[in-house]
Parts: structure tokens; C-alpha cells; sequence
């Protein structure tokens, strides 16, 4: 039997006639499964290969682009290295002519027809689609200023003889100055000289071309120039003018060849609006916006404004044609103002542009329907263009390597970028805009960076080392950090010490991060944080001393601080640092060396004066957290730091003390109330008061309102934006409070008229009594400590206000001192503008104010560097960036082009609003989403108002009389 299964299982039988059909049915089945087997996985091989055919399509459709640029570069390149050759072969000619046409101008020629005119003949030479026109030169510029009546008649007949070859004399034309050293690299006299648009017939362009050769001798150029350490009167600068057929444009904006807030060179930025260039220009509207992936022509990104307007000129029958701004119908609001076609053709005509110049661009360009513009000339390609090629038109070219960054700039170009100012960081830090952009939203300028920058990382620093958690202040060490011209918290940094200097590090670490960001960020634990300190702990005895100093330190801050922050202030005053330097006795007066060394003597103090302040304001946050881990000790439900919790904090803190024992903040929302008070008592003045201009009322309130005088007397070095040196303060500029005091009146004599007395009343806080009984979980003892806890925060929460106050005062003082120093530098010609003085760091104003003679050269690079600083700090305001980064922060993708937005009613673009919730509650009412101060002004009563955050700044739009509330996106629980 062994035998015979051995044999079924291994040998094959010889006579078994019975086992071939089922042999055979086994395999047929098994090479259909096989086959079936292979199918599929043939088609699941075809399916994986479809994103890798996609990807190899998208590769192959950008190398052929990128060949055919190369291509159509070479030829392109050619054909203008002929006709250069020719044009530059008549150049001694050119030097003597009054006017040239475009295709007789290449870039080179800037000393003839100015900066924009050289760039618009360049273009026109390559064979770009450029309106036509002609420039009137340098030579006609000193015929006309200094020779005789007729030699300034030639000039006339010639720009008049030039003008009929323009559609037989009765084209309309845009008349532009030009400067020889206009549109460069390092200068662009942008908004300095004249233009003039919509204009037809000589009677109305000989007036606008004398009108721009006047504006090189206005103050403001003539200031401008000294910047550049050039002088117009010795003949270094002329005028020319760009006299250009002009088009009616359909839509029109500004595309930049590289990504102006990322630096990338593979992305072209695309704004559009309706109507004249000029509204997107002069940020008018709010533009359509478009990404571009310059290579392939894929549009990345978009974002359709719904606030597009649409510029466009009338009143032709002076020299000066008129701009209005004409508010579109919603339905064209809400359209694209460019098809992606369009785009596309737009960044194409760009990339030709960039590979023109071998630098990126900012061109101004236009579109318009139908063809009323005859072009300066075709290129020969133009026939397998787009149909949108033959209309759209490119009207500058501009560098734009000011708004690079690092690497991506250009290696001989020295300009200054975003990243500047950036602190060293680890690619471990966690790095936070919450709580900074409280106290300093949006970029700073240099001089808030090398000073309030400074003085607030020193304060961190000065309390860390006050609680004994740091043995030395390392200003290298970036606690307050600054990105892309922003300030962040480093979280990292300002958390390592105290986590690994006291006992508790876990508490330590939750308790920083409630305080900063308003939640616990999971992905970092207490090892990441202290793995920066050497050593990562401090010995248990000096964790224990540490934590006696900053019971101390909180204990003894405000009786020991305040007054010191007081004096401080009183003895800056008295220096008068800011005082008019047209009183004989002014100090430091015309004497910019003297007033920047006054200034830079205070910088110890100012330094100190904020460290005090923050270790005063640190006291409410101690005190908070003992109030919020009283009342959670033994609850059965509530949590520290959840909303029921952080509600009944809130309760418990406005409850304690009296009424009368109010924070900064409060005590100028009543002051407002009191001077609104006072002009409703005389109903028939307040009715003529509220239809005054601001302006005019400004007057009258300060001569007849004592609570107004009162106001600013106490309130005055407050502001929105107050650590920002070139923002200016009510005192100031009284003008915002001036604007709300008027809405409040109005609204009460509204409310009067209408007999509705019901006006919003504060809702009073409910007693510290009533919030012990309702948490039936306290012990006696709890009680007890949670009323004189509770008091303390509350006292801690005033003198955190009184403190910020006191600091923001003294920093006032140097604000007017740097103001003062702007006009005497101006005075004495070293700058340009006042204005300019933002835009250097304190270090370099020393240089500027102290420099002797013989530093004409340095001190005109310096001003160069700010006045581009000052160019790249729109778009630095731009940014906006996620509120917790790990790493350096980088902007968010769609910061260059505003934030997006959805279709009305898509339920998934409605984002929800999170943050630390102060009061709690239900109001219905329309909600008005604001990000600034200007924004706010349109609020209406009965609107919620919702905001990223507010500060004393924003006392008047809160005190609006008959809002209904405001949500504040607040990071942090402490605030």
C-alpha cells in the first residue's frame, strides 16, 4: 500500500486514459487565469503609466517652449544686432535731432531719449508690440531752456511734424517725462515727473511737454536728484519726453517676469483691471491676479477681485486730461477682466521681455479690442501669434532685481532685498506670527527693525535674565526675530530657558505656548525645545532659585518698574528732541550730527524703558495662569485653557476691583464717550459739527472740546501700528479720532431723533460672587485664593496697559526725534524727502548726519539703497504668512496676489474663524471684515465687526455706537 501511494503521488501513470480530460480542463483553466491575470495586470500597468505619460508631456511641451524661446531669442537677437549696428552707426546724428521715432531709439540711447524712452525703442527695435510714438530728446530739452524764442519754436515744429505722422495728426496720446536717468537699475524716478493722458492737438501737447520739462526743476525732484548725488541744474539730468499714441484700453495692469515675492524665476505675477493701467498702478482697485509658470504657460494660481473698477480720462479740452475711476456693474466686477489666453500670451510676450534685457521685468501693458493703435512695427513671427497678440501692447519695461531675493538676484546688482533684515534660525525652531502681529502688523521699516526690533528682542532677553533662566543678554539671539521684513516670536528660543531653567518644564512649555499662540503645539515636545541648551537642564538647586526669582520678580515689577518707567519718560521729555526747529531756543536746532548724537544717547534708556514695560506686562499672564488653575483644581468637567474655562477667567478678572479701576484701553474708549457727550449737549453745534470737514473741525475742537484736548493730552502718542517709527500719532494726526467722534455724534442725534434711546450699553460683568457659586466644585480655600488671585490679574492686566502706554510714549519721543532729523537732513540736501529717513537703519543715519565733506559718493549710495527699501516695502506688506512655522517662515503661496477667494454661497469656501474666546455670547447682525484701519472707516452701526487684531489704535472704530460687537482673531490667551 506504501508502495502503491508512492507511486500515485510521484510517478506518472502509464494506463490511466480516464485522468487526460481532466488533465487537459486543468489546463485550459490554469492559462486562462494566467491570461487573465496578465490583462490585468497590463491594465493596471497602463493605468500607472497615465500620470508618467502626463509628466512626460508637460516635460516635452515645456523643453519644445523652452527650445522655440531659444530659438526665436537667437533670431530675435540677431535681427536687433543689425538694426543696433544701424542705429547706433547714426549716432551723431541722433545726438543733434529734436525728436525720434521709436524704431530709431535702442536701450543705449537713454542719455538721448531718457530712461522709459530708451526701454520703449529697445522694445519696439525687438519687434515687441508697442504703441507708436516718438521721444523728444535731451537736445530739444536744452534748446528750448537755453536758447532763444525761435530755437524753442524749431522744437514745437518738429514735435508737431512728428505728431501728423501719428494717425494724420489727430491720434490721441499719452505725454510722458523721461528722465536720462529714469527707469535703471538703481534709480526710477517713479512718480516724480509729469505725465499727461488723453490728449489731442498741439494746443493741448506743446503745454504738456512744457509742463514735464518744468517738473525736473520742482522741489521734489530737484531733492530726488541730490539723493542720487546728481544735479539737474549742471545738466547731468534732462528731461526728455515720451510723446505715444495712446490706447483705450479694455483692461490693463502689470506683469513682473519673476515672482516679486518669492524671487522665483520660474513664476510670472500677472495684475489686471479694467480700463487704464494707471488705477493698478496707483493701487486704485483691487486687481485680477494671476501665477504663471513661465516655461510651460500654466496658470498656477488665480484670484478674481470682486472690487475691480475701471479707470479711464475725459475732459480732453485742456492739457491735462482728467482720470476718473467709474465703479463696474457687479456682474462685471465678478469677471475675469483677462481670458487665460490672454495671460498666456502676456507672459510669453514677458518671457521675450526678460530674454531681451538677460533680468527680470515689471511691464506695463495694456489690451484693448479692436485696433486704434497702429503699432511702431510687426514682428516677422506675428503671424502664428494669437489673435490677443495684436492687441495687446507693451507700454514700459522696468528692472525689477530690487524685489529678488539671496541668490536669485542678480550678482552685480547691490540692491537690497525682502531678506535683509532676516535673524539667524535653526531648521528646528518653531518660529510664530502670533502675539508679534499684535504689536507690529505687517513689515516694518529699517529704522522700526534697528530700533524697536532691537529694543523688544533686548526686552525678552531682559526678563528671562531677571528670572534667572539666562546668565547674559546675546543680542545675536534672535527671541523677537524679523522675515522678509516682518516680526515673528521664535517660540524655540523664547521657551528653551525657561523649560529647561525651572522646575516643570512640561508646565512651563504649555503655559508659553497658551500665552503665545492660544494652543499647544503637539508636534513639539519638551526634549525638541531644550536640545538647543548646553547643558539641556540646569541642576535641580537652580531650578528651585529660579523659580524664587520670578515669584519675586512678578511680586516686586510693578512697584519697583512703573516709577522707573516714569521717570524715564519724563526725562526724554524734557529733552525736547522732537521741539520745531523754528523756535530760537529749540535744541539741536539745524544741527542734524548734534540731534542724531541726542537721540542715540537715549538708546540705553530706550532699551531699558521696554525691558521694564514687558517684565511689568509679564505680571498678568503669571497671575491669569494661577486664576485658571485654581478654577479647573478639581473640576469635574472643565480643563484649563478650554473655552468654558477661559470664559469664566474672563468673568472673574472683569469682575474684580471697581469700575473705576479701568486699563489704558478703557479709559480712552471713555474719553471718547466724554467728548461725545459734550457736543450732543448742544444739539444745533453738533449738527453743524458732523458736516464739517475733518479737517476744518480740527480747529474748533481743540479752541471750544476741553475733553478733547484732554484726549490727546493723555491718549495722543497712541496709534494704530504705534512700534512703527514712520507711523504717525494722534497728536499728530488727530484725524482718525476726528472721523469716528463725528460717526458717534451723528449716530446719537440719530438715535434722538428717532426717540430710540436703547443705545448698546456695556453688559456689566457678572460679581466674583455669582461666578464661586456657579462652580459648586470650589473649596473654601479655593475661594478665598481665587478672589485675591483673580484681583491681581486684573491689577496685572492694568499695569500690563499702563506699562505698554509708558513705553509707547517714550518711543514717541524718539519718533519725533527721527522726524525732526528727517527735515534737517533734507534742509542740508542730504535727502531727498523726510520721509526718507524711515528707510535707513540708526546706525546709518549716524553715518549720514555725521559724514564730513569728501563722502558725496558713499552717502548717495546710502540714500539709493533706501529709497529702493522704500520701493519694496509694498509688497513686504503684502505678505501674509501661516501664524506657526518650523524653519525659516516663507510668505504664503498666494501672498503675491492677494488671499483667495470663492464663489459666493460654496459652502466649502467658507472658512471658520478660531481663536481665544474672551466673552461669550450671541449677537446677529451683518458682519464687516476689516484687516485695516482705513477699511473700517465704511462701518456702519449695527455691524459685528471682525478684524485681525486690535490695539489701543483701534479705540475709535470700537466705540462705534450701535455696533453690535467684535470679533478679534486674537493667537493668544493673554490678550
Amino acid at each position: 500500500m506504501a508502495s502503491r501511494a508512492g507511486t500515485d503521488v510521484l510517478s506518472w501513470p502509464a494506463t490511466a486514459p480516464t485522468h487526460v480530460p481532466t488533465l487537459a480542463f486543468a489546463t485550459v483553466v490554469t492559462v486562462a487565469m494566467l491570461g487573465v491575470m496578465a490583462a490585468a495586470l497590463r491594465a493596471e500597468l497602463v493605468r500607472q503609466r497615465v500620470p508618467l505619460d502626463e509628466v512626460a508631456a508637460r516635460k516635452r511641451k515645456r523643453d519644445e517652449e523652452l527650445q522655440r524661446r531659444i530659438t526665436a531669442c537667437e533670431a530675435a537677437r540677431r535681427s536687433l544686432d543689425t538694426k543696433r549696428k544701424k542705429i547706433t552707426s547714426n549716432r551723431g546724428t541722433k545726438k543733434s535731432a529734436l525728436v525720434l521715432g521709436f524704431q530709431e531709439i535702442c536701450k543705449d540711447d537713454a542719455d538721448l531719449v531718457g530712461g522709459k524712452g530708451a526701454h520703449l525703442g529697445e522694445l519696439a527695435s525687438a519687434g515687441l508690440p508697442v504703441p507708436a510714438g516718438f521721444c523728444v530728446t535731451s537736445s530739444a530739452f536744452a534748446s528750448a531752456h537755453q536758447g532763444s524764442q525761435d530755437q524753442r519754436a524749431r522744437v514745437r515744429q518738429a514735435i508737431e511734424e512728428a505728431y501728423k505722422a501719428l494717425e494724420g495728426g489727430n491720434a490721441v496720446v499719452a505725454v510722458r517725462s523721461s528722465a536720462t536717468c529714469e527707469d535703471a537699475e538703481a534709480a526710477s524716478f517713479a512718480g516724480q515727473l509729469e505725465s499727461y493722458l488723453g490728449l489731442r492737438g498741439m494746443d493741448q501737447i506743446w503745454p504738456a511737454v512744457l509742463k514735464c520739462w518744468d517738473s525736473l526743476t520742482a522741489q521734489r525732484v530737484e531733492a530726488y536728484t541730490r539723493a542720487l548725488g546728481s544735479a539737474s541744474g549742471n545738466g547731468t539730468i534732462a528731461c526728455c519726453v515720451v510723446i505715444q499714441i495712446m490706447v483705450d484700453a479694455t483692461s490693463a495692469g502689470v506683469l513682473f517676469t519673476a515672482n516679486p515675492v518669492t524671487g522665483s524665476r520660474d513664476e510670472a505675477v500677472v495684475t489686471s483691471s479694467w480700463g487704464l493701467g494707471e488705477a493698478v498702478v496707483g493701487d486704485l482697485v483691487t486687481p485680477d491676479s494671476w501665477i504663471v509658470d513661465r516655461a510651460s504657460l500654466d496658470v498656477k494660481m488665480s484670484v478674481i477681485s470682486t472690487e475691480k473698477s475701471r479707470m479711464h480720462v475725459i475732459d480732453r479740452s485742456s492739457y491735462a486730461g482728467s482720470k476718473i475711476v467709474k465703479v463696474q456693474p457687479k456682474e462685471r466686477r465678478e469677471a475675469a477682466s483677462l481670458s487665460e489666453e490672454d495671460v498666456r500670451e502676456l507672459v510669453r510676450l514677458g518671457n521675450r521681455v526678460q530674454d531681451l534685457y538677460d533680468s527680470p521685468r515689471d511691464i506695463e501693458w495694456a489690451i484693448q479690442d479692436t485696433l486704434q493703435a497702429s503699432l511702431s512695427s510687426l514682428p516677422s513671427s506675428s503671424s502664428s501669434s494669437s489673435s490677443s497678440s495684436s492687441r495687446l501692447f507693451l507700454l514700459q519695461a522696468r528692472p525689477v532685481t530690487t524685489y529678488l531675493q539671496g541668490d536669485e538676484k542678480d550678482s552685480q546688482d547691490d540692491a537690497p532685498s525682502m531678506n535683509e533684515f532676516d535673524s539667524t534660525c535653526r531648521s528646528g525652531d518653531w518660529v510664530t506670527t502670533c502675539n508679534a502681529r499684535e504689536m507690529f502688523p505687517g513689515a516694518g521699516t529699517p529704522l522700526s527693525i534697528s530700533t524697536f526690533g532691537r529694543a523688544a528682542n533686548f526686552a525678552l532677553q531682559a526678563m528671562h535674565f531677571s528670572f534667572g533662566v539666562r546668565d547674559d543678554i546675546d543680542e545675536k539671539e534672535g527671541v523677537v526675530a524679523w522675515f522678509h521684513g516682518c516680526q515673528f516670536l521664535n517660540m524655540t528660543n523664547t521657551l528653551r530657558r525657561m523649560c529647561g531653567g525651572m522646575v516643570g518644564a512640561s508646565l512651563a512649555k504649555e503655559n508659553g505656548e497658551m500665552s503665545i499662540l492660544g494652543r499647544i503645539n503637539t508636534k513639539c515636545s519638551v526634549e525638541d525645545i531644550v536640545a538647543v541648551n548646553m547643558p539641556r537642564y540646569a541642576s535641580l538647586g537652580r531650578q528651585l532659585v529660579n523659580g524664587m526669582r520670578y515669584v519675586a520678580t512678578s511680586l516686586l515689577a510693578v512697584p519697583l518698574r512703573v516709577p522707573r518707567l516714569r521717570t524715564r519718560l519724563a526725562e526724554v521729555r524734557a529733552r525736547q528732541l522732537g521741539a520745531d526747529d523754528v523756535h530760537e531756543t529749540s535744541p539741536f536746532r539745524d544741527d542734524p550730527a548734534a540731534l542724531w548724537a541726542a537721540i542715540d544717547s537715549e538708546m540705553p534708556q530706550y532699551l531699558a524703558q521696554w525691558a521694564d514695560g514687558v517684565t511689568v506686562s509679564s505680571v498678568s499672564a503669571a497671575f491669569m495662569l494661577a486664576v485658571m488653575k485654581l478654577l479647573c483644581l478639581g473640576a469635574p468637567t472643565m480643563t484649563a485653557w478650554s473655552t468654558e474655562a477661559v470664559a469664566e477667567v474672563s468673568c472673574l478678572i472683569a469682575s474684580a476691583g471697581s469700575q473705576e479701576d479701568v486699563a489704558e484701553s478703557c479709559d480712552a474708549v471713555q474719553s471718547l464717550d466724554a467728548v461725545a457727550d459734550f457736543l450732543v449737549s448742544d444739539p444745533k453745534l453738533a449738527r453743524s459739527y458732523i458736516e464739517m470737514d475733518p479737517h476744518d473741525l480740527l480747529g474748533p475742537l481743540r479752541a471750544s472740546c476741553d475733553p478733547f484736548v484732554q484726549l490727546l493730552e493723555r491718549h495722543g502718542h497712541r496709534c494704530i501700528k504705534e512700534a512703527e517709527m514712520r507711523t504717525l500719532e494722534w497728536a499728530e494726526d488727530p484725524l482718525p479720532l476726528i472721523r469716528q467722534i463725528q460717526a458717534s455724534v451723528r449716530a446719537r442725534l440719530q438715535a434722538s431723533c428717532a426717540g430710540d434711546p436703547t443705545k448698546m450699553k456695556m453688559k456689566i460683568a457678572p460679581s466674583v460672587n455669582e461666578v464661586l457659586v456657579r462652580n459648586k466644585h470650589l473649596w473654601a480655600p479655593q475661594r478665598w485664593l481665587l478672589r485675591r488671585a483673580a484681583a491681581l490679574a486684573r491689577a496685572g492686566v492694568r499695569n500690563r496697559e499702563l506699562g505698554k502706554s509708558l513705553c509707547v510714549a517714550f518711543h514717541t519721543e524718539l519718533k519725533r526725534g527721527y522726524r525732526r532729523l528727517g527735515k534737517q537732513l533734507t534742509s542740508r540736501g542730504r535727502l531727498p524727502d523726510a520721509d526718507l529717513v524711515f528707510f535707513f537703519t540708526h546706525d546709518e543715519l549716524g553715518i549720514l548726519a555725521q559724514s564730513p565733506c569728501g563722502m558725496e559718493e558713499e552717502m548717495a549710495r546710502m540714500r539709493l539703497r533706501a529709497i529702493q527699501r522704500r520701493r519694496l516695502l509694498p509688497a513686504q506688506e503684502r505678505l501674509t504668512f501661516k501664524d506657526l512655522h518650523q524653519g525659516k517662515p516663507m510668505p504664503d503661496a498666494d501672498a503675491a496676489i492677494g488671499e483667495r477667494g470663492g464663489d459666493e454661497g460654496s459652502d466649502t469656501d467658507i472658512k471658520a474663524l478660531t481663536g481665544t474666546p474672551v466673552c461669550t455670547g450671541i449677537a446677529q447682525g451683518p458682519a464687516r471684515v476689516v484687516r485695516t484701519l482705513a477699511e473700517a472707516q465704511s462701518m456702519q452701526a449695527g455691524e459685528i465687526l471682525i478684524c485681525p487684531q486690535t490695539d489701543v489704535g483701534w479705540t475709535p472704530m470700537l466705540r462705534m455706537d450701535g455696533a453690535k460687537g467684535t470679533v478679534e482673531v486674537v493667537d493668544n490667551a493673554d490678550t
